[in-house]
């Protein structure tokens, strides 16, 4: 018993010798670095990442209704405000894209003309057809009015050209629907709901394929007609479609709502 006791003693005394001897003459040996003379380089400081808002230049333009799309394809990297107008009433409506460069924190309205003034209230989004990226713009309408367009339209940032796509959006048939909810996922564009234009929401969900230029009406509705609802495709799982909030109309105004759904493009629910 003795024995194992001097033993124990002595394995003790073996790790504080091999631990905390060299730790402590290492602390003593150890100097604070000093700071490098005047002629010698400072090290790097790693960038500082602030969280919360910082403050952007100011558009050349008052805007309202426009549709924000970032443009990330071709190392072209910037954002653009498309379509919309200076202001709510008739004669305002923007007639170039406006692109915003963070490199450089600028913004430059665009030599492209859209091919009408029915640009307030948009559905677009990024699309690639043979291989190249395309803004996407679907429906619309003019300041003041009460119809809205079917048309469908692209634009190239890089050749800053804007082309007619020959494939009307069929949810606008009446020619009084805007796009509701709008998302991009898998290369197609998706538009969910709508509003007629101080008539009634609906609840139709619509697929659009830049390869094909084809429009199809999916089986599945949105839960409750809306119009003006902000969406977001997600692509992680669970994917889909995510959208909140939105519009309703109660006869002789929109009323503003609180729902939340998910709609699934691959499933059709």
């Amino acid at each position: 018993m003795k024995a194992h006791l001097i033993r124990g003693a002595f394995y003790l005394l073996l790790a504080f010798a091999l631990c905390v001897i060299p730790l402590a003459l290492g602390q003593r040996t150890e100097r604070p670095s000093q700071e490098p003379r005047s002629n010698e380089p400072k090290p790097a400081q790693p960038a500082v990442c602030n969280r919360g808002w910082s403050a952007g230049p100011d558009m050349p333009s008052t805007g309202v209704r426009m549709v924000g799309v970032y443009f990330y394809a071709n190392l072209n990297d910037k954002f653009y405000a498309m379509g919309g107008r200076r202001m709510d009433g008739v004669g305002n409506d923007f007639t170039h894209p406006f692109e915003y460069d963070p490199v450089v924190n600028t913004w430059t309205i665009k030599s492209a003309t859209f091919p009408d003034n029915q640009v307030s209230n948009m559905a677009c989004g990024v699309l690639t057809d043979s291989g190249t990226p395309y803004i996407y713009c679907v429906g619309g309408s003019a300041g003041g009015q009460t119809t809205a367009t079917a048309r469908v339209f692209r634009y190239n940032p890089i050749t800053d050209t804007i082309d007619a796509i020959a494939a009307p959006w069929p949810g606008n048939s009446d020619e009084i629907t805007l796009p509701g909810g709008f998302a991009v996922y898998n290369n197609k564009l998706y538009i969910l709901g709508g509003f007629r234009i101080n008539t009634a929401m609906t609840n139709q969900i619509w697929e659009f394929t830049p390869t094909t230029n084809v429009w199809v009406l999916k089986n599945a509705v949105l839960p409750v007609a809306r119009g003006f609802i902000p969406a977001a495709a997600n692509t992680f799982s669970p994917s889909g479609i995510y959208a909140v909030g939105g519009s309703d109309w109660n006869g002789t105004t929109l009323v503003d709502t609180n729902d939340s759904f998910r709609y699934n493009p691959v499933a059709d629910f």
